[in-house]
């Protein structure tokens, strides 16, 4: 029998009570509505941040943030070769150029376990002119990009650092929120994110020059890229879970990092901090006495990993096609990460390093979607066993 996922955007009875009080209520055709307001604070509060605006997608609040930031035909904007894709052509978009640099791997690549879907802070000296005006930060795949020592190189160039956030919101870096690093930072709404309104973002401001420009560009003087008010209201009810369902994610990827794939030495794992594992069991323990979803970990110390898929590396490109093919079959919800776009043209970008581990990433990433992960820890051995197999099969296939 195939292993079974949560379904995800979930269905739960508080957000059809949510949608039908929106309507009921009239604020759902609103142009300006309490709903999204107060989710507008309600993020501010998350991140302890600055000021949030919503938008309309994750894609459109990273055009809008480096719109804010006047990048234009001429600029430069250094981000990791391995990205979301959509990320490199909205800087095409506006006429500047994409720089790109590698991701973070602190060992050689014959170690592939060490690397990282996040930009390497040492390479932003390397891709540094007097164009660059912008350096894109993704956090990806349960992976944190070094957002303090990114900022401080950003903060000695006079460079803007956006921190996209789009697929990380719940997570934590030291205790501080993701998304709140940044000088920018984007959240996604979109489709499968870890909350959804079948479509929206937010922009968040933490630079005071930069969030009197955001106002500029979306007061016109309505919302110029809108996220309506019935989408507000079926973020919220998922919201109110967000940290409980960031620790049930966690809590997954933590077994499978220490009961599954230890098993399998030829599928390397992307790699994540040791706090990560021990901060979620300790979080999970706090749960069972106070029948909360508060987190619970030090403030200073803590790394609370957010997984919107889950990685690993394949032994090369066909394999990973065959254990794509055969783990969907098995009721695994499994696809690629995205190309290296190490593979555009000299004309569409500027590529002042090799890129290796990002390529590596683009030809032999595997990626679990979020569902598998929002199991409960009674499934864990299912999910267990649906892997062992899929790993016997590609095997016994190659």
């Amino acid at each position: 029998m195939p292993f079974q996922c949560p379904n995800w955007p979930p269905d739960w009875p508080s957000i059809k009570a949510a949608a039908l009080a929106a309507i009921q209520s009239g604020q759902w055709g609103q142009y300006h509505s309490a709903l999204t307001k107060t989710l507008e604070k309600r993020l501010v509060t998350y991140l302890n941040s600055g000021p949030a605006r919503l938008c309309c997608s994750g894609t459109a609040a990273l055009e809008i943030a480096l719109r804010s930031c006047k990048i234009s035909k001429g600029d430069e904007v250094i981000l990791a070769a391995y990205d979301f894709p959509g990320n490199f052509r909205t800087v095409e978009l506006l006429g500047a150029t994409p720089v790109l640099a590698d991701v973070s791997a602190p060992n050689p690549l014959n170690k592939p376990s060490e690397i990282s879907p996040t930009i390497c802070p040492e390479q932003i000296d390397a891709a540094a002119t007097p164009g660059v005006r912008a350096v894109i930060a993704s956090h990806l795949h349960g992976s944190h990009a070094e957002m303090k020592l990114l900022r401080q190189k950003c903060d000695q160039n006079d460079w803007v650092l956006i921190e996209d956030a789009c697929q990380s919101i719940g997570g934590k870096i030291g205790g501080q929120a993701i998304g709140s690093f940044g000088h920018l930072a984007t959240l996604s709404f979109g489709g499968s994110k870890l909350i959804s309104a079948g479509s929206g973002g937010a922009i968040i401001a933490n630079d005071q020059r930069l969030a009197a420009r955001l106002n500029g560009l979306l007061d016109r003087p309505g919302d110029t890229f809108p996220l309506g008010p019935l989408q507000a209201a079926v973020i919220a009810p998922q919201f109110d879970r967000l940290d409980e369902l960031t620790q049930t994610r966690a809590l997954t990827a933590s077994f499978l990092r220490e009961k599954v794939f230890p098993n399998m030495s030829d599928w390397n794992l992307l790699p994540f901090s040791e706090n990560d594992a021990s901060a979620t069991k300790t979080n999970n323990a706090e749960n069972t006495k106070t029948k909360t979803a508060q987190h619970t970990h030090s403030p200073s110390t803590s790394n609370i990993p957010a997984y919107y898929k889950f990685g690993w590396l394949a032994p090369s490109s066909d394999i990973r096609e065959q254990t794509i093919e055969h783990g969907r079959r098995l009721g695994i919800p499994l696809g690629e990460g995205f190309r290296s776009m190490s593979r555009c043209s000299a004309k569409r970008c500027r590529k002042p390093v090799p890129t290796p581990h990002a390529d590596a990433l683009g030809e032999r990433l595997v990626v679990m979607d979020q569902r598998a992960l929002l199991i409960l820890p009674k499934q864990h051995s299912e999910l267990a066993d649906a892997l062992h197999e899929l790993h016997h099969e590609v095997n016994q296939s190659g």
